[in-house]
């Protein structure tokens, strides 16, 4: 497991928007063995009530849930939602029911945690529904999709069990909002390795400049410093302050606007985008967990969760464990 960051249940996630239109040889990204289907989470009736008239739970109704630091609004909610779900690993009663049996207990309290903070969010139930059918049926190997890596655009180890793909745009604002969140999650021997993939979004006049400078500067082992410079400066990405950017980086300037002026990287800008949308997708940021499609909030201890859920599913061939 990863080290999370302390982070109380009632505080509201950050919750990221998205940039969207109405990205050495590269190498595949690892992907985990996958030996089992992930079913869409089962409901009682397929409603769910939304507590507001209901008691306030007690322990013994959530036992192990931490209803001392979640409002007693919240607390009505998620007791509703916990007698109409059931736990996503395969506990054959309700989730509120789930946190009374110590074989099921861990996962059903893990399950909580992701439904507590999205209703801290702003969530119904329903929707909670919806955004948890979602992350755990990705987990199937059905729903994986390959992406290739390129090693000048990643952090962390080689051999790490977990790859973030993030598809981006360096005139996103909202990219460069999720920057310092996924950095957070790569230590140098850590579990996490972060690649980038550019994905120049056409309502942002500036991003296939930028692209074609991260090119230039991946082709010299100075990526990083590159994408630093154009994310901390994102309302001034001309061609002179790219050549500006380049010289901060010992790169040569002149050399950057030459191959600009020649769209030299263009076809490697093209293949990224064309490989963002056959995985399906349409804004900066997106997300994907050893080809797994992220679609929760982008915070760190909704990524952490995952990333501890990702690791848990490949140590037990493509299941949940038993525990």
């Amino acid at each position: 497991m990863i080290k999370r960051l302390p982070m109380a249940l009632v505080a509201c996630s950050l919750v990221l928007g998205a940039c969207a239109e109405s990205q050495k040889p590269p190498t595949t990204a690892p992907m985990p063995p996958q030996t089992a289907t992930q079913p869409a989470l089962k409901t009682v009736d397929g409603g769910f009530q939304d507590g507001s008239d209901g008691p306030v739970p007690t322990a013994d109704d959530l036992p192990g849930y931490p209803l001392d630091q979640v409002l007693p609004s919240l607390a009505r909610q998620l007791f509703a939602y916990s007698k109409d779900a059931f736990s996503y690993d395969g506990c054959a009663t309700t989730l509120n029911d789930c946190l009374k049996q110590p074989q099921h207990k861990r996962h059903a309290l893990r399950m909580m945690g992701l439904a507590t903070r999205l209703a801290s969010a702003g969530a119904t139930n329903p929707e909670i529904n919806t955004s948890l059918n979602k992350y755990y049926t990705s987990f199937a190997a059905s729903e994986r999709v390959p992406l290739s890596t390129d090693d000048g655009m990643c952090q962390g180890p080689k051999d790490a069990k977990v790859t973030i793909v993030e598809f981006s745009d360096f005139e996103c604002p909202f990219c460069r909002m999720a920057r310092p969140i996924l950095e957070s999650l790569v230590t140098p021997n850590g579990m996490v390795r972060l690649c980038f993939k550019p994905f120049p979004l056409k309502m942002h006049p500036h991003s296939e400049l930028a692209a074609e400078a991260a090119f230039f500067a991946k082709a010299q082992g100075k990526f990083w410093p590159m994408h630093d410079e154009m994310f901390d400066n994102q309302q001034a990405l001309e061609v002179a302050d790219l050549q500006r950017y380049a010289s901060d980086a010992e790169l040569d300037p002149n050399r950057l606007a030459q191959a600009i002026q020649a769209n030299a990287f263009q076809a490697l800008i093209e293949a990224s985008k064309e490989e963002g949308k056959r995985a399906k997708v349409h804004g900066t940021p997106s997300i994907f967990i050893n080809g797994r499609d992220y679609e929760l909030p982008l915070d760190v201890e909704d990524l952490t969760q995952s990333i501890d859920d990702e690791l848990e599913w490949q140590t037990n061939g493509g299941k949940w464990a038993a525990q």
